[in-house]
């Protein structure tokens, strides 16, 4: 069961990383337009489709709804990064120290991660109001994941106290019931065989 779920996860990261780097977004790509449009369709296209299955899964089984937030932060990461990458081909200058796509998902993981080096930065107004909006998703995106880690240990702990109770009381009714030692009142006494009673005398 873990692993299916550790392979959905990592087909869907695999499925996005690659269509990151697949979509045509330059004016002029290497390959073909057409034929990196056709290869960004059809990943799209298989992406959707275990996206959908791995969104399902999520709304019917509690334990599953941390893997759709997983899901949903990549799938967020690597729209930021191609909004950041379309952007600075458009407006150059935008973002500064920005010139690929590692570039740009490089910039968007230190800002999700709050560890930015200042190599790349937001220089223009639209760069930086696109930092701002991505900087709330990640505040939200925290605040919802922590709350269900939060909720899932709790749940956790409630089923093992249920499950320690359940053991503890099942164990008390199997056990022999310890014998109860008898006084010396309530011991039985061996029957002891009638006396002869004594004869009055004869005269």
């Amino acid at each position: 069961m873990r692993l299916a779920r550790t392979l959905r996860l990592g087909l869907i990261l695999g499925l996005t990383a690659v269509l990151y780097f697949v979509v045509p977004v330059d004016r002029q790509p290497s390959g073909g337009l057409t034929l990196r449009t056709a290869l960004a369709v059809l990943l799209f296209g298989s992406l959707v489709v275990v996206v959908v299955v791995q969104f399902r899964r999520s709304l019917a089984a509690d334990d599953e709804r941390i893997d759709g937030l997983v899901m949903a932060v990549v799938l967020l990461a690597f729209m930021f990064a191609l909004v950041y990458y379309g952007m600075n081909l458009r407006r150059p200058g935008e973002v500064a120290g920005l010139s690929t796509r590692l570039d740009s998902l490089y910039f968007v993981i230190s800002t999700t991660l709050t560890v930015g080096f200042g190599d790349i930065h937001a220089a223009g107004q639209l760069a930086r109001g696109v930092v701002i909006v991505q900087m709330l998703f990640n505040v939200i995106f925290v605040a919802t994941a922590g709350a269900l880690i939060s909720s899932r240990v709790r749940d956790r702990a409630a089923r093992r106290a249920a499950d320690r109770a359940a053991g503890a009381g099942d164990t008390t009714r199997t056990l022999p019931r310890p014998r109860r030692r008898r006084s010396q009142a309530e011991a039985p006494t061996e029957p002891t065989e009638p006396q002869p009673q004594p004869q009055p005398p004869r005269t």
